[in-house]
């Protein structure tokens, strides 16, 4: 005879609790519809556990066999849900969470409203306009800019594109200047289809020292009649020493187009 010691499976215990209390919590606060899907297929699979309401000690007081590590990042998140906290203060206690940003959206978004609220009375700001294609025939492959400006007296034309890249420290040495051939491939396409002969792209600033601005001429194969003016420009998105002066130094750097 073996003598053997058990305990059944109960899907209604602890760790699922503190789990579809806190989904429950989430759900509460979140807007997005991606995650009210997720959340609400967790506590659709919780079904049969029991709602209550949990605290932060419940969730610390929880032991997991060896056999349910998988388990040990949720609860770990469960912890800071229920501490009310973003990332724990203590890394060798708790698994981490990271919030990433997609910073040429951040960048893009800066830019245009940054030339909204300083030079919106003299220009019209559009951003990410995209009411053309560059093939009318079919009707394929919609033009998007990032920033269109137009000025509201003159009708000057403009088109900007915030590209978040950091070109090398030297690329004053190189005659393309740091800048992406696709990229000016991609302005002139746009140029062209728009009737605009002005294009900017736009860098943040490698260093403390805003380069001068680099040009690029383009010019027509029909018989040279028309030419596009592409600009480079590095702009003080941010600084170590000077950050007070920031804004009026990128207003100033702005304001030379």
């Amino acid at each position: 005879m073996i003598e053997c010691d058990y305990e059944p499976f109960v899907f209604d215990n602890k760790v699922n609790r503190v789990i579809k209390y806190c989904c429950r919590l989430l759900l509460s606060k979140t807007t997005l519809s991606e995650n009210i899907r997720i959340l609400q297929e967790v506590i659709y699979h919780l079904d049969e556990v029991t709602d209550t309401v949990v605290t932060l000690r419940d969730a610390e007081s929880i032991v997991l066999n060896h056999f349910f590590n998988d388990y040990t990042c949720i609860i770990d998140s469960c912890k800071l849900i229920l501490a009310q906290q973003l990332y724990s203060g203590k890394p060798y206690d708790l698994s981490q969470w990271c919030l990433l940003l997609p910073m040429e959206y951040i960048f893009e978004d800066f830019v245009a409203g940054f030339m909204d609220v300083h030079f919106g009375k003299e220009w019209k700001v559009h951003y990410q306009k995209s009411d053309l294609y560059l093939s009318d025939t079919p009707q394929v492959f919609n033009l998007q800019h990032d920033i269109f400006l137009t000025n509201r007296l003159t009708e000057r034309k403009l088109i900007v594109d915030a590209k978040y890249k950091m070109r090398d420290k030297n690329f004053k040495s190189d005659l393309k200047r740091g800048v992406s051939q696709t990229d000016l491939y991609q302005m002139v396409s746009y140029a062209y289809k728009r009737g605009c002969n002005e294009v900017v792209l736009i860098y943040p600033n490698v260093d403390e020292e805003i380069k001068e601005h680099d040009v690029f001429e383009i010019k027509s194969g029909f018989e040279n009649s028309e030419t596009i003016t592409a600009k480079a420009i590095e702009v003080p998105f941010w600084s170590i020493k000077g950050l007070t002066s920031l804004e009026s130094r990128l207003v100033n750097v702005l304001g030379q187009l």
